[in-house]
């Protein structure tokens, strides 16, 4: 076939042809997660016209199942739709755990992707081309997002209109640990108990707590989880102990 050939109804071993991959890569530096558990939310802005497509398919879907919500047939829709991958330090690691969260007003735009990472998972690192190929010019991490050929309702059927006026990026980490600690006599151990403002503190001393990963984004909210060394017991209280 010399302009190429249907191959939806051949056999694997019958198909002359390979299937093209389809997506997008995302490189911003706030995807740099070393540690921790972590959640990458994607919040995409579409164009409201573009949308209005997928929209309509979604209610002519649902008219014609009556068995099946609008929002079921929604997240049938994203249910396995994409191949996720990411920049780790061995190479790209597939993101298999996602959430696909409805607008809850259409008129919005905006649809939300979430995916989560265990403590287990690797560290998210910058692009380098020699490992992980692809030939990006960038050294930020990235994320590529493609959609899968053989999901239980084609996805690019509906993707494939929507037009993006905007993305936005949130991070949020638990259980982050690695922390570089100072005060005013030099750097200070975390591994074991020590006095944030030395031994003998006085009006002016200062603790420091640094991160590279956490103090180069734009934070919303930090906590830090302290555990204190020998606190007095049940029976007394801080006025008495001390």
């Amino acid at each position: 076939a010399t302009l190429g050939e249907e191959q939806l109804e051949k056999l694997s071993v019958e198909q002359t042809m390979t299937k093209a991959d389809i997506g997008f890569a995302i490189a911003a530096p706030i995807l740099k997660l070393y540690e921790g558990e972590r959640m990458i939310e994607l919040e995409f802005k579409f164009n409201l016209r573009s949308l209005s497509g997928m929209v309509g398919l979604i209610a002519d879907m649902s008219a014609n199942d009556e068995e099946l919500s609008t929002e079921d047939i929604f997240y049938k829709m994203f249910l396995n739709a994409f191949k996720v991958d990411i920049t780790t330090e061995e190479g790209w690691l597939n993101l298999d755990k996602y959430e696909v969260k409805p607008p809850e007003d259409w008129s919005t735009g905006k649809i939300k992707i979430r995916f989560y990472l265990s403590m287990a998972f690797p560290s998210i690192t910058g692009y380098i081309s020699d490992v992980h190929g692809q030939q990006y010019e960038t050294t930020l991490p990235i994320l590529q997002i493609y959609l899968v050929s053989d999901a239980s309702i084609y996805p690019y059927s509906f993707f494939k209109d929507l037009i993006i006026d905007s993305l936005t990026i949130n991070v949020e980490v638990n259980n982050l640990r690695s922390l570089t600690l100072y005060n005013e006599y030099g750097l200070v151990d975390p591994v074991s108990p020590f006095h944030p403002f030395s031994m003998q503190p006085r009006v002016g001393s200062y603790f420091l707590i640094g991160n590279s990963e956490v103090f180069s984004k734009d934070l919303t909210d930090i906590n830090f989880n302290i555990n204190w060394f020998k606190l007095p017991t049940e029976k007394q209280s801080y006025t008495e102990y001390y």
